[in-house]
């Protein structure tokens, strides 16, 4: 029993360095770039790493940087996220529809009559609660 366990993890550790190798020996560098060619990054985009903030040299010789700054970008009329239910959800579907605009059922046109339907673009959105 030992030696399957020693087996496998002598096969997973040799697996793991030569992964390292091949990225460490074989992957190509971008011309005139300094920059890794590989991060985990790659892998893992979820890190805050491309948000630096700006900054311009100091001219009175002290040394370091003045963060320059930037405009703070315009709110949007509607968020990035929306909550479509408080619990757990399976699976969700968004899509495109054209829905009827709200507007008063009572206004009337010049001509003495209802005024047309108008439409406006909306998205909806199916979900399975779990």
């Amino acid at each position: 029993m030992i030696k399957k366990i020693l087996t496998g993890v002598l096969i997973l550790v040799l697996l793991i360095a030569g992964i390292a190798a091949y990225f460490y020996f074989f992957a190509k560098k971008p011309a005139g770039t300094t920059a890794p060619a590989f991060s985990l990054s790659d892998f893992f985009p979820f890190t805050d790493s491309g948000n630096t903030t700006p900054t311009k040299e100091n001219t009175d010789g002290s040394g370091t940087d003045v963060p320059v700054p930037t405009e703070p970008p315009e709110p949007s009329t509607t968020p990035k996220l929306q909550m479509i239910n408080k619990g757990p959800v399976a699976g969700a579907y968004a899509f495109d529809v054209l829905r009827e605009k709200p507007h008063d059922p009572k206004a009337i046109g010049l001509d003495g009559k209802p005024l047309p339907i108008q439409m406006e673009p909306a998205v909806k959105v199916r979900y399975i609660e779990s």
